[in-house]
């Protein structure tokens, strides 16, 4: 019974350090140098917590080119201007 309690608060919280995997991570550091390194940085304030960036992550199945696109698509959609 712990361990279901246990798998189903990992499912909830799926955010927490604790619960992404060692690939999650690292998709998650090579996501924000992606943007950051566009020429010019798409990081935007507002937009650029750990927990955003993770669900950009998350809707494109962890892959940091993808949720890039998406990123960008969002920035253009809300017609924000990158200034960093």
């Amino acid at each position: 019974m712990a361990a279901a309690a246990d798998e189903s608060r990992r499912a909830i919280f799926w955010y927490d350090e604790d619960n992404l995997s060692a690939d999650q991570k690292k998709q998650y550091v090579a996501f924000r140098s992606m943007l950051e390194q566009h020429d010019p940085p798409l990081l935007v304030p507002g937009l650029d917590d750990r927990l955003t960036l993770l669900r950009f992550l998350k809707a494109r199945q962890w892959s940091p080119a993808k949720a890039t696109k998406m990123y960008e698509v969002c920035l253009a959609m809300h017609n924000i201007v990158c200034c960093v």
